[in-house]
C-alpha cells in the first residue's frame, strides 16, 4: 500500500513540473524607432589627446643603443661594487685601487717621472746634462752633438738632438719651453701636423735610447740625424 503511494506521489510531482515547463511565455518584439547617427571623428581624436582620458600607462620607447650600453654599464659598476664591499677579496681590490690613485695624484702633482724608477738613466762617459733642469738657450748643441759623436756616445747624441729640435720649436714661438713638461706636453702645443710628426719620431728615439735605455748603433743614429735635419726644414724660417 505504501509503495503504490509513494508512486502515485512521483506520478503527480512530474505531471506539475511537465505542464509547468510546457507553459511558455509569449514574446513581445521591439517596435521602436532608432535613428542611428554618425560619430564625430574629430571630437574622439580631441578626447584621445586629452591627458584627463588618459587611464592606462604609455608604452615605453624603446632604448636606444647608447642607453643600453649605460644600462649594462651600470650593471657592471653595480655588480664590482657590490662584490667589493661584500667579499674579502673585493674589499682588498677595492683599497689597492684607492692607493694606487692616491699614489698616481702624488706623482702628477709632484711631477715626478715614473720612468725613472724603472730604467736607468746613467751611463759611464754620459755628458752632465739633466732634461728637466738644464736651459736649452744657453747650450752649444753644434759643439756637443759633434762632440757625443766623436765619442761614439750615440745615445747622449740622440738626447741633444731632442734637445736642440725643443730649441727650435721654442725659437720659432711654437711651444712653450719650461724645464720638468714632459714629451707629451709639448706635442700637446703644437699645431702644424707636419712639424707635430717629425717631432713626435724624434721624441720616440729619444725615449728609446734615454728612457728605455737600449743601445743605439752608428747606422740607427745616423737614421735619426737625417730625419732631425730633414724635420729642420719644415720650421718656418
Amino acid at each position: 500500500m505504501m509503495k503504490r503511494n509513494i508512486i502515485s506521489l512521483v506520478l503527480t510531482l512530474s505531471f506539475f513540473i511537465v505542464n509547468s515547463y510546457g507553459q511558455l511565455p509569449s514574446i513581445t518584439y521591439d517596435s521602436m524607432q532608432r535613428e542611428w547617427r554618425p560619430y564625430d571623428a574629430e571630437k574622439i581624436d580631441e578626447y584621445k589627446s586629452d591627458p584627463d582620458f588618459d587611464y592606462g600607462n604609455r608604452p615605453v620607447p624603446a632604448q636606444s643603443l647608447w642607453d643600453r650600453f649605460l644600462a649594462w654599464l651600470n650593471t657592471i659598476i653595480g655588480r664590482a661594487i657590490y662584490m667589493g664591499t661584500t667579499t674579502p677579496i673585493g674589499k682588498i681590490l677595492i683599497y689597492v685601487l684607492i692607493g694606487a690613485i692616491i699614489i698616481y695624484a702624488l706623482l702628477k702633482l709632484f711631477k715626478v717621472d715614473i720612468r725613472k724608477a724603472f730604467f736607468s738613466t746613467s751611463d759611464s762617459g754620459v755628458l752632465a746634462h739633466e732634461i728637466h733642469h738644464e736651459n736649452i738657450h744657453q747650450m752649444d748643441f753644434e759643439h756637443l752633438i759633434k762632440e757625443a759623436i766623436n765619442k761614439n756616445e750615440f745615445k747622449q747624441a740622440i738626447r741633444l738632438i731632442y734637445l736642440f729640435a725643443l730649441k727650435h720649436l721654442a725659437d720659432q714661438h711654437m711651444i712653450q719651453w719650461q724645464p720638468g713638461k714632459t714629451n707629451h706636453d709639448y706635442l700637446e702645443e703644437l699645431k702644424e701636423e707636419k712639424i707635430k710628426n717629425g717631432f713626435s719620431s724624434l721624441s720616440f728615439y729619444f725615449e728609446y735610447a734615454w728612457y728605455g735605455d737600449f743601445t743605439i748603433s752608428k747606422d740607427l743614429f745616423s737614421d735619426i740625424h737625417v730625419l732631425f735635419e730633414s724635420w729642420k726644414k719644415e720650421l718656418p724660417e
